[in-house]
């Protein structure tokens, strides 16, 4: 009689061993991103939802009670379901409420409410994960491949979550946390890009159009037409956007007539020393008027 587990457990490493490590290691990746993300976004949010401090650490830890929920229930459901079914479902349970808490998250209760549905199914992905990486992987090799698939891959999201936080929210918004920039801006194909965002700014979603408009001015700026990246961020700053805070469209705005119209980007950067005291923006204006200042 053959001893099924047995066999397992000293099989010699194949493309089944390597395919099962690189899939699991892909769940948790995303697992390990959209657990540390939120640390990310505090900072964008805080004021434009004028935040208490208490509610700022809700704010992180609403999505670590759903991933509570997810780990102790997850256990049952598979039991009664399948791993491999619940799995599927914990990974859609997770990639559309993500998806949602960008696109519709725009108060404090909505992102929370989102966060703690997207909680859920990360609960249930890196146990789920971590069972079947100890029930495939030969005996011999099993912390091996415990360490390079799930340890290694809920690590590596997690790093990857803080360079975008840290590299990409400053100009893209904390959005990017969620769905990752416009790739067609990133490629240089503009034009591409242009259209798809004017697209976006003439929807109803008043929100995701002063988003989109935002990444029009940036994508004008970076191709030379100036005067149509300072109308666009001009436009923005009179409006009253969450995700498009005044501040940080007079900011883009004073970066554009540095080069056109020092005189008048140093009267910007000095309305926003005056509007927005002891903030990031502030000190940010800060470094721009020591770029206008002429060279001794």
């Amino acid at each position: 009689m053959i001893d099924v587990r047995e066999e397992i457990a000293n099989a010699p490493i194949g493309r089944y061993h390597r395919l099962i490590a690189a899939l699991i290691w892909m769940v948790v990746f995303f697992d390990g991103y959209d657990t540390f993300n939120p640390a990310y976004v505090i900072h964008y949010v805080m004021k434009p939802w004028h935040l208490l401090p208490s509610q700022a650490g809700f704010l992180v830890s609403s999505g670590l009670v759903g991933f509570m929920i997810g780990s102790l229930f997850q256990g049952k459901f598979s039991d009664r379901y399948g791993r491999r079914a619940v799995l599927l479902a914990a990974l859609w349970i997770a990639t559309v409420f993500s998806l949602a808490t960008a696109v519709f998250a725009n108060s404090f209760w909505s992102f929370c409410g989102f966060r703690f549905l997207t909680g859920i199914g990360l609960g249930a992905l890196l146990p789920i994960g971590v069972t079947y990486v100890n029930e495939y992987a030969p005996r011999r090799l099993a912390n091996t491949f415990s360490t390079w698939s799930w340890a290694f891959g809920w690590a590596t999201g997690g790093i990857v979550a803080s360079a975008v936080g840290i590299f990409l929210t400053p100009t893209l918004g904390w959005q990017a946390l969620y769905y990752a920039a416009l790739c067609l801006e990133n490629l240089e194909r503009h034009n591409q890009a242009l259209e798809d965002l004017k697209k976006l700014a003439s929807g109803s979603d008043k929100e995701l159009a002063n988003m989109a408009q935002y990444q029009i001015g940036v994508v004008y700026a970076r191709t030379g037409k100036l005067e149509d990246a300072a109308k666009t961020f001009r436009e923005l700053a009179d409006k009253r956007s969450v995700f498009v805070p005044r501040p940080l469209a007079l900011l883009e705005l004073a970066n554009v007539l540095r080069q056109t119209n020092p005189k008048e980007a140093a009267n910007v950067y000095q309305q926003i020393k005056k509007e927005f005291p002891d903030t990031t923006i502030s000190e940010q204006a800060d470094r721009g008027l020591d770029l206008l200042a002429p060279k001794s």
